[in-house]
């Protein structure tokens, strides 16, 4: 998270806690500009694509990524 923090300018957070309680799916928050908010969305959807054949992929849509 560091480093997605790092290279978008954008504050990330990952609530601990899964939002389903029978879930491993978690939460994201976005602080920042537009412009760096939109740029963290691109990287995680990229890492998340990344990963897709090792942890599992659960989906991502940028529309429904509150940005704060």
């Amino acid at each position: 998270l560091k480093n997605l923090q790092a290279l978008s300018g954008c504050r990330i957070f990952v609530e601990p806690q899964a939002s389903v309680s029978d879930s491993s799916l978690r939460n994201v928050h976005l602080t920042g500009a537009p412009e760096q908010v939109a740029y963290a969305q691109q990287l995680i959807a990229e890492k998340v694509a990344q990963n897709e054949g090792t942890y599992g992929y659960y989906g991502y849509d940028p529309s429904a990524a509150a940005a704060t």
